[in-house]
C-alpha cells in the first residue's frame, strides 16, 4: 500500500500532537520547577536528541554541505528556533503575567489561526471551503474549552487588563506563526527534519546564553538547569524533542496549514491521557466531550480539504 505524501504528513502531525500531548501531562505530573529553567533543559535535551537521530538518518544523505543552498537553510532553520524557542515563549510568559491564565490561554489558543493566515499570505498556501468549514468548527471547539476553563478558574475581582497588555500574547503568537513559515523556506533548501530541528535548538539555546550575560536573574537560572529535575521532566523534555521533529518532518510533506490545526489537537488529547491514562484528573466535563468532538471534526474536515 502505498502512503500519498499529504497523509504521510497528516500522520506525522498527529504523532507529534499525541508528543506534545504528553509531554504536559509529565510536566504536570513532574514536582520540579516550572520556570525558564525548565525550558532551557528541554531545548538542550532537543538539540541532543535531534542531534543522534540526524547522525543515525539522515547524516549520510546530506551532500553538499557548506553550499550555498545549506547555508541558506541553516540560517533559516537557526531564525525559526530563535523566534519560537526564544521570543515566542517569552512573550508568551509576559502574557501570561500580565493576563493571567484565562486570558492568556485565549489568546494563546489563537497561535493555529495566526499560523494558518501567514502561510495563507506568505507561502500562498490555498484554503479550501472545506478547510475553511473546519477552521470555523475548529474555532468554535476552542471556544467552548475556553469558557469551561474560564468557569472553572477564579478571574477575581479586578479590573480587567488594559487592551495594551494582550499585545504580548499576539506577540507571541506571532513569533511562533513566523517560526513555522521560516522552517517551511528552510525544508524548501535542506529537506532533513532532525537536522533543522538541531540547528533551531542549537540556535535557541545560544540565545539563552548570550542572553543571560546581561540579565542577572536568567543566568541564575541558566547555571541551575539540572537541580531540581525528576523523571517526569526529563521524560516530558524526551516527548517535546519527538513532537518537535515530528513536526518538521510533518511539514515536509503537508502544507503548514493542515499541520498547525492538526497540531491544535494537542490540548484535547493533553485532557484525555491526564484523564483516562494518568489519572490526573477526576472525569470530564460535558462541555469538554463536546468540545473535542468538534476539533476532531474540524481537523478532518481541514485535512479532507
Amino acid at each position: 500500500m502505498v502512503v500519498s505524501e499529504a497523509l504521510l504528513g497528516q500522520g506525522l502531525a498527529l504523532a507529534s500532537a499525541f508528543c506534545f500531548a504528553v509531554a504536559n501531562v509529565l510536566i504536570a505530573r513532574s514536582s520540579g520547577r516550572r520556570d525558564s529553567r525548565g525550558v532551557v533543559f528541554s531545548v538542550l535535551v532537543t538539540a541532543v536528541f535531534a542531534a543522534v537521530i540526524w547522525l543515525a538518518t539522515e547524516s549520510l544523505d546530506m551532500q553538499a554541505v557548506a553550499s550555498t543552498s545549506w547555508w541558506k537553510g541553516v540560517a533559516l532553520y537557526a531564525l525559526a528556533g530563535v523566534l519560537s524557542m526564544v521570543v515566542g515563549r517569552s512573550f508568551l510568559y509576559k502574557s501570561v503575567r500580565r493576563l493571567g491564565v484565562v486570558r492568556s490561554s485565549t489568546v494563546k489558543r489563537m497561535n493555529p489561526f495566526f499560523s494558518s493566515l501567514l502561510a495563507f499570505l506568505i507561502l500562498g498556501e490555498v484554503i479550501t471551503m472545506v478547510g475553511a468549514a473546519g477552521m470555523a468548527v475548529l474555532l468554535f471547539a476552542f471556544l467552548l474549552m475556553m469558557r469551561e476553563s474560564a468557569k472553572n478558574q477564579q478571574v477575581g475581582d479586578d479590573a480587567p487588563p488594559p487592551v495594551w497588555d494582550y499585545s504580548f500574547g499576539v506577540l507571541s503568537a506571532l513569533a511562533y506563526g513566523s517560526a513555522y513559515i521560516f522552517r517551511k523556506f528552510g525544508i524548501f533548501e535542506l529537506p532533513y527534519p532532525a537536522f533543522g530541528t538541531f540547528v533551531s535548538a542549537l540556535a535557541g539555546l545560544v540565545a539563552f546564553l548570550l542572553a543571560g550575560l546581561f540579565v542577572k536573574s536568567l543566568r541564575g537560572r541558566l547555571t541551575g538547569i539540572f537541580t531540581d529535575l525528576d523523571r517526569w521532566m526529563i521524560m516530558a523534555s524526551i516527548a517535546v524533542s519527538l513532537g518537535q521533529i515530528l513536526f518538521f518532518a510533518a511539514i515536509v510533506y503537508e502544507t503548514v496549514i493542515v499541520v498547525v490545526m492538526i497540531a491544535s489537537l494537542e490540548i484535547f488529547i493533553a485532557s484525555y491521557l491526564s484523564i483516562f491514562v494518568f489519572r490526573l484528573e477526576r472525569k470530564m466535563s460535558f462541555s469538554m466531550v463536546f468540545a473535542s468532538i468538534f476539533a476532531f471534526t474540524g481537523v478532518i474536515l481541514i485535512t479532507l480539504g
